[in-house]
């Protein structure tokens, strides 16, 4: 998956944790910090329904 590839490039490009970032990012996009696979949800609602989903949380 190209978009795993980037998260995970620019994760190690800024020495984050991935850990923390994915933890992150998936309650974002999902609201529960267990669930499917994130970048199978990611593709499933699509580019702008993932931005608005990180917007909410950024916001909230």
């Amino acid at each position: 998956n190209a978009l795993k590839e980037v998260v995970s490039t620019y994760i190690q490009e800024h020495q984050l944790a991935m850990g923390q970032i994915m933890n992150a990012l998936r309650i974002c996009i999902v609201g529960a910090s267990t669930g499917p696979d994130l970048f199978e949800i990611i593709s499933m609602i699509g580019k702008d329904e993932t931005i608005n989903r990180i917007n909410f949380a950024i916001k909230k």
